[in-house]
């Protein structure tokens, strides 16, 4: 059977679900070279996913984003050239463990279903670089091989119900931005330093009451948000963040801010508002900040 031929099937499934003709192509020798398939808000959940979605052999890009999907077709693992896998929305309680078999995806999309936990497999993606597992709230747990997803730069988990983190997140040496929001965290596991490139990191909206001593080694860091937790203090290594230069510290429960905050020489946004400070206004060449009396 030629390719052509075994696309016939997925061609009279576009026809009979009205895909849009610019989304799959009803020519076969277009179809079988296409490298994008955004399907994106064009299924129910009563479409099926036809198995000869397998036959897109060239594909690199797979957009099913809130389509309704219950579950995905072992086909899809036949995409071996898929290096992005779009998955959100949906309502996914599990993943195929097949799903390891895509070893050259970089980005894997999860946001906004309904698993409940993640398949040990899926650390065969060592070339994952970006993961996005946000608003799954019946994941309340972030597994603890997380940490050999070594090629992750991006890390979006916000929106969950995790009180904790493994201490093998610190193995994610070339994370750069890690969204943490809306979660139940009361504290960071001190291998938090580890992640020495790290650029970017939201905590807004946990149960923070105190962070590591390692947080000071964060020294790419120029984005910190944590706001709306319940800080009373500060560590004193927070002063060697040189790069800081966006930081939100309002609505927690500090009564002072160490010294060394004063290093904190790069900052041009920050925000210390709705705590238990009492401050003056002092002003630089660059930026005024409120300070302790």
């Amino acid at each position: 059977m030629t390719q052509r031929t075994a696309l016939k099937p997925l061609i009279q499934w576009a026809i009979e679900h009205d895909i849009p003709n610019q989304r799959l192509p009803r020519d076969p020798s277009i179809l079988q070279n296409i490298t994008a398939l955004n399907l994106q808000k064009l299924l129910n959940e009563n479409t099926v996913l036809p198995d000869a979605i397998s036959e897109l052999s060239e594909l690199t890009e797979l957009n099913l984003a809130w389509c309704q999907l219950s579950e995905l077709p072992e086909s899809i693992t036949a995409l071996k050239k898929l290096r992005k896998l779009d998955l959100r929305g949906n309502r996914l309680s599990e993943l195929p463990v097949s799903l390891a078999q895509l070893t050259g995806l970089e980005e894997l999309l999860l946001g906004n279903n309904t698993l409940t936990a993640l398949p040990t497999a899926l650390t065969e993606l060592k070339q994952l670089k970006k993961l996005n597992m946000s608003a799954n709230p019946s994941l309340e747990q972030l597994p603890t091989w997380i940490g050999e997803l070594s090629a992750l730069q991006i890390l979006h988990l916000q929106d969950n119900h995790f009180s904790e983190l493994p201490e093998s997140i610190g193995a994610l040496h070339d994370l750069q931005r890690l969204d943490l929001e809306n979660n139940a965290l009361t504290t960071l596991v001190d291998t938090f330093g580890q992640l020495q490139r790290l650029d970017t990191l939201y905590l807004k909206n946990n149960a923070l009451t105190c962070l590591p001593e390692s947080i000071g080694l964060l020294t790419q860091l120029h984005t910190l948000d944590l706001q709306s937790n319940r800080l009373t203090s500060l560590p004193d290594s927070i002063g060697q963040l040189a790069q800081l230069t966006h930081l939100d510290l309002s609505h927690n429960q500090l009564t002072q801010l160490p010294d060394s905050f004063g290093a904190l020489s790069a900052l041009h946004d920050v925000s210390l508002a709705h705590n238990q400070l009492n401050l003056r206004i002092i002003s630089s060449a660059h930026y005024p900040i409120a300070w302790p009396v």
